[in-house]
C-alpha cells in the first residue's frame, strides 16, 4: 500500500505567490475587519494568490487570541475566487494559546498551520523543539503542519535539515518549512529532506533575495503584500530561463529594499507604502511606531524615483 501522509494533500504549485499580509487596524488600535476586503482585492491585482496570515508582518504576536481568530476567519471568508491557499500562523508565548489557535485554524478551514520556535523559554535542542511542535500539531492532526523557522527573531539557530528529518519521523501531519532565515546552506540542508517536493519549502527571507533561493529548490516565495508584481515577474522569468529578465526584476526588488531599510522598522514602512498604493492599513501597535509625516513624504518620493510608485 502507498505511504500516504497528510503532507500529500497540501498542494502549493509552481504558480503560487504567497503574501504575508499586514493586519488592517483602526485609529484606536482595534483590528479593522472591514478593511480586509479592499486589501485582499489589492493583493489579487498584483498577482498574489495565497496568504500566510497572522505572521510577523501581520503583527500576530501583538494580537490577542480572540483577535487572531477573528482575523483568520475574515481571511478565510474572503478566500473564494481570490486565494488558493491560506496558512495560519498560530504561535503564542503560551503553548495553551498556541494549541487553541491550532484547533481553531483547523476548524475554520485553514489549509495549513505554522508554528515557530518559542521566543522566551527556548528549546535547548532539536529534540526538545520537535517535542513542542508535535504537541501543537497533534491538536490538529488532519491539517498540514509547517515549522516556521525565523531565527533572526527567535534567536534559536538549529540545523533546519535535521529539524525537518525529526519532524518527518515524529509528526504525522508535518508538511514542510516556512523558512525566513538568511542562511542559504541551512536551507539547502532542508531541501535535501524535502523528498523532491513532497515536503514544501516556502521561503520568506527577504524580498530582494528571491532569485538566489529558486535554484536551491524553493517551492513558494512568501513576500510582502506590496511586492507581488515583482516576485511574480522574477519567478516567471527564472522558470522561462530568462536570467537577464529575472535579474532585472530582482534588481527592482533590491532598489525597493535599499530604500525601505533607510527608514527603520519593516512593518510600519510596509503599512505606509500600502497607504501610498491606496490601501489604508491604519496604525501599527506599540512598541512599533508609525512613520512621521515628513519621513512618509520622503519615502514616497524615493519610491517614485525608482518607478515603484506612479
Amino acid at each position: 500500500m502507498a505511504d500516504t501522509r497528510v503532507c500529500d494533500k497540501f498542494n502549493m504549485d509552481n504558480d503560487c505567490i504567497m503574501a504575508a499580509p499586514c493586519t488592517p487596524m483602526l485609529d484606536n488600535g482595534d483590528v479593522n475587519l472591514e478593511g480586509f476586503e479592499a486589501y485582499a482585492d489589492n493583493m489579487v491585482t498584483t498577482g498574489i494568490n495565497s496568504l500566510f496570515v497572522n505572521g510577523t508582518l501581520g503583527e500576530g504576536m501583538s494580537m490577542t487570541v480572540t483577535e487572531r481568530k477573528a482575523a483568520l476567519e475574515q481571511w478565510i471568508k474572503l478566500k473564494p475566487d481570490r486565494f488558493k491557499t491560506i496558512i495560519a500562523h498560530v504561535s503564542c508565548s503560551s503553548i495553551r494559546d498556541t494549541t487553541e489557535l491550532a484547533k481553531h485554524a483547523a476548524g475554520a478551514g485553514a489549509d495549513a498551520i505554522a508554528v515557530m520556535c518559542p521566543t522566551l523559554f527556548k528549546p535547548s535542542s532539536i529534540t526538545q523543539l520537535v517535542k513542542y511542535l508535535k504537541a501543537v500539531a497533534d491538536q490538529a492532526p488532519d491539517t498540514p503542519f509547517l515549522y516556521y523557522d525565523i531565527n533572526v527573531l527567535t534567536g534559536v539557530i538549529f540545523d533546519t535539515g535535521e529539524v525537518m528529518r525529526q519532524c518527518k519521523a515524529e509528526i504525522a501531519s508535518f508538511s514542510g518549512i516556512k523558512y525566513s532565515c538568511r542562511e542559504l546552506g541551512n536551507f539547502e540542508a532542508a531541501q535535501l529532506e524535502s523528498e523532491n517536493g513532497r515536503y514544501k519549502l516556502a521561503v520568506g527571507a527577504v524580498d530582494e533575495m528571491l532569485l538566489p533561493w529558486l535554484p536551491l529548490g524553493a517551492h513558494v516565495p512568501i513576500c510582502h503584500s506590496l511586492m507581488g508584481t515583482i516576485h511574480r515577474a522574477t519567478r516567471e522569468a527564472y522558470q522561462a530561463g530568462d536570467m537577464k529578465a529575472a535579474l532585472a526584476s530582482q534588481d527592482s526588488a533590491q532598489k525597493v529594499g535599499i530604500i525601505k531599510r533607510k527608514y527603520g522598522s519593516d512593518i510600519p514602512i510596509s503599512k505606509a507604502i500600502l497607504r501610498m498604493m491606496g490601501v489604508d492599513m491604519g496604525p501599527v501597535r506599540l512598541p512599533l511606531q508609525d512613520m512621521a509625516p515628513e519621513a512618509y513624504e520622503q519615502l514616497q518620493s524615493e519610491l517614485k524615483a525608482v518607478n515603484f510608485l506612479p
